[in-house]
C-alpha cells in the first residue's frame, strides 16, 4: 500500500473515532504496519453517519456564508498577454494574443487573431465571467490577422496586420471604428 493510501486511512479512523482508537488499530496484533482494512474495520456505519452529518452541516455552512459575502476583489491577472492559445477551434482562430479586464464589474476575456479558414478575416472572441459562460466571436473582413494593443473605459483596441486602428466596444460586442 502506498503512503498516500496509508496516511488516508489512518486520517479517516482519526477523524471518526480519534486518536486512541488509532493507536489500538496500529499496535493490534493482526494488523500490518499501513493496513487499511485494519484502521477501517474500527470505523462504525454510526461513525460514517456522523462524519456525513457533520460534513452536510458545514457544506450548508458554506453556501450561506457565500451568498451572504461581499464580492472578493478580482484575482485574475490582468492585461495584454502574448498567448496565442484561445478556447476555440484552430478553424474558428487562430490566435494572437489575449487581454483581461474588468468592465462594469465584470471579468472578461479578449483573444485577437484571424480566421483559421479565412486569412483575411480578422476575429476577436470575447468571453465573460458574469456565470452564463457567454461568449462571441466578433470578425472584422479585409484586415487579416488582428492583435490586441489597449483597453480603455470598455472599448478594446486592436491592430491589423496593415497597421490600420480598430475599436471593439466590449459591452455592445460591435466594432465602433
Amino acid at each position: 500500500m502506498g503512503a498516500r493510501h496509508w496516511v488516508g486511512a489512518i486520517g479517516a479512523v482519526v477523524a471518526v473515532t480519534g486518536v486512541a482508537a488509532l493507536v489500538s488499530a496500529m499496535s493490534a496484533p493482526d494488523a500490518a504496519v499501513g493496513s487499511r482494512a485494519a484502521a477501517q474495520e474500527y470505523v462504525t456505519p454510526a461513525a460514517d453517519e456522523t462524519v456525513l452529518a457533520a460534513k452536510a452541516r458545514d457544506d450548508a455552512a458554506h453556501a450561506a456564508a457565500a451568498a451572504t459575502a461581499a464580492p472578493v476583489a478580482n484575482s485574475w491577472p490582468v492585461g495584454i498577454f502574448d498567448d496565442p492559445e484561445a478556447p476555440a477551434s484552430g478553424s474558428e482562430l487562430l490566435g494572437t494574443n489575449r487581454w483581461v479586464g474588468v468592465v462594469d464589474g465584470v471579468t472578461m476575456a479578449a483573444w485577437a487573431g484571424v480566421s483559421g479558414t479565412d486569412p483575411t478575416l480578422g476575429r476577436v472572441l470575447v468571453a465573460t465571467d458574469d456565470g452564463t459562460g457567454a461568449h462571441e466571436m466578433i470578425g472584422l473582413e479585409g484586415v487579416g490577422r488582428l492583435t490586441i494593443v489597449s483597453e480603455d473605459a470598455g472599448s478594446l483596441y486592436v491592430v491589423d496586420e496593415h497597421g490600420d486602428t480598430h475599436v471593439l466596444d466590449l459591452r455592445a460586442r460591435a466594432w465602433t471604428s
